[in-house]
């Protein structure tokens, strides 16, 4: 094969190599072509999460890049060329993610917001922050509140404590009349800590009637002592002469023989033997039995005449007939200063009674019966000797 001189020719190269010059011929000096490997176009293609660069757009057969990974990628595999073909395996990888304290991170860049001991998971983009207890919100930032904080209390009322609870925050129900609060209601992080009580006061003492002790106050009166909590108030020790749960029934009297200075203020009176008490305490009375009177009824009465043969005295009337003079005191009255021809302890024997009485008498002592007894003075007429 020769070639003319000032004559040139263009070869062809296999694939994969590009040809560089031509063949040319210059007064017997041949110039040769060379076929050079190809180089790669489009090297510098996009990817996704990174940039191209420092891939150029054009590599040479034989050079290799590594595309840059945006933050929270890793790079895996390389572009190659070799004789005009482009390989490439490049591909960003998500990171798995990692905690940050700094507000606003979340995740894009493989770092979430994430505090308070949370779990992290995900890979960038997607990256998760599970709270533990007691913590809540995108990056465990928030501390739990607590529900029902409004729970009844036993002898009160909830209020003002909410139904929800902030972390932090203490709250004091209300207790009914008669309780006093001991503790508090607290929310930490999810954990409600209830410590309150509504306990039962000491009793206080009322003059009210229908102060039954349910708030505490309880209708204690007439000296009563009063005792126990709000719901078991007690009143006890009450002042003589009076009872029932409040002290404030008047007991029924008693008699007193003894003390004269008992007017019945205490449910006590001064009454003896011969008297009757009746009455409640502050309106005791004695009531004397018939012939006697006086403070307790120890004084006997004088004594008064009767016609009643039954009559003896013991309550003052006393039987004495025929002109005779009552005299005495209950249960020693007399009968004295007769009508003329009667006698006897009621001037109750007549003159004929007497006669019989002389003959009775003369008889049982063996004397003869004269026409007219020696200690009579008078001689009743019509009355025949016997």
């Amino acid at each position: 094969m020769w070639m003319a001189s000032g004559g040139s020719c263009s070869p062809n190269c296999n694939d994969g190599y590009t040809l560089n010059g031509d063949w040319t011929c210059n007064n017997g000096a041949l110039t040769t072509a060379t076929c050079e490997p190809s180089p790669c176009d489009e090297a510098a293609l996009p990817i996704t999460n990174g940039a191209a660069s420092p891939c150029p757009s054009t590599m040479t057969s034989g050079d290799e890049c590594f595309p840059t990974c945006d933050a929270g990628y890793t790079l895996s595999g390389s572009r190659s060329c070799l004789r005009g073909t482009l390989t490439d395996t490049t591909e960003c990888q998500a990171d798995p993610c990692t905690a940050s304290s700094t507000p606003g991170k979340d995740g894009s860049d493989g770092q979430v917001y994430c505090i308070n001991g949370g779990t992290i998971g995900g890979t960038t983009g997607s990256c998760t922050c599970t709270c533990p207890y007691g913590y809540e919100g995108t990056g465990c930032e928030i501390e739990s509140p607590c529900d029902e904080a409004a729970l009844p209390i036993t002898n009160g009322a909830a209020s003002p404590c909410p139904s929800t609870m902030t972390s932090g925050d203490e709250c004091f129900p209300t207790c009914d009349a008669g309780y006093t609060l001991s503790g508090s209601r607290s929310c930490l992080r999810g954990t409600l800590t209830d410590t309150t009580e509504c306990q039962a006061d000491p009793c206080t003492a009322s003059s009210t009637p229908g102060d039954d002790g349910s708030d505490g106050t309880f209708y204690c009166v007439n000296g009563g002592t009063i005792g126990g909590t709000t719901g078991s108030c007690t009143c006890t020790d009450c002042n003589p002469g009076y009872e029932s749960t409040s002290c404030q029934m008047a007991s029924a009297c008693t008699a007193n023989p003894l003390d004269s200075t008992k007017d019945g203020s205490d449910g006590s009176i001064h009454c003896g033997e011969h008297g009757s008490v009746d009455g409640v305490t502050g309106s005791c009375t004695c009531t004397c039995d018939l012939g006697w009177e006086g403070n307790g009824c120890e004084t006997a009465g004088a004594c008064s005449a009767s016609d009643d043969s039954a009559k003896d005295g013991g309550d003052g009337i006393f039987y004495c007939i025929n002109g005779g003079t009552v005299g005495g005191i209950t249960d020693a009255c007399t009968c004295t200063s007769c009508d003329t021809a009667y006698g006897g302890a009621s001037c109750h024997v007549g003159p004929c009674d007497m006669e019989k009485a002389c003959y009775d008498f003369n008889v049982r002592n063996g004397m003869t019966t004269p026409e007219k007894c020696a200690w009579m003075a008078y001689e009743a007429p019509g009355c025949e000797a016997k």
